[in-house]
């Protein structure tokens, strides 16, 4: 993928590769991400036009891809909340931007919720989380 679209993806990991952060993947991955972001307010609107607006020159070559080796493309937004109610939740949405451009690439979106404990508990690193990609029995390679 880093060939075919030229540029560095934020991770990438080949499937069966050790990782001692997360195993041994059952599956290929190839990650554009944000950067890991502990805030007050969170908009994910907002982070995910970040990364479309990375991808969205290589629309044609993500497709491409996908069609050529049977790949899966996901947005995936993973979230922490706190169990404190005096904190406010992040705004979950997406824009026409990104809804388009995901439709264009035959993309799905995958909304992964957690809840801290309480608000003394740190973030868990999120690539020590569950990754869904890793879990299923398909052959899913995010974008």
């Amino acid at each position: 993928m880093t060939l075919r679209l030229g540029f560095t993806p934020t991770s990438s990991s080949a499937q069966g590769s050790r990782n001692p952060q997360r195993g041994l993947p059952k599956t290929s991955q190839w990650q554009v991400s944000t950067e890991r972001i502990v805030a007050e307010d969170i908009d994910v609107y907002e982070l995910a036009d970040q990364v479309v607006s990375q991808l969205e020159g290589n629309a044609a070559q993500i497709k491409d891809a996908i069609a050529a080796f049977d790949l899966h493309a996901v947005l995936e937004v993973v979230l922490y909340f706190s169990s404190d109610e005096e904190v406010s939740t992040p705004a979950i949405g997406f824009s026409h931007r990104v809804i388009a451009f995901l439709a264009d690439v035959n993309a799905s979106i995958d909304i992964d919720t957690y809840i801290l404990p309480n608000q003394n508990n740190a973030v868990p690193d999120p690539t020590a989380s569950r990754n869904r990609s890793d879990e299923q029995s398909d052959d899913r390679d995010p974008e």
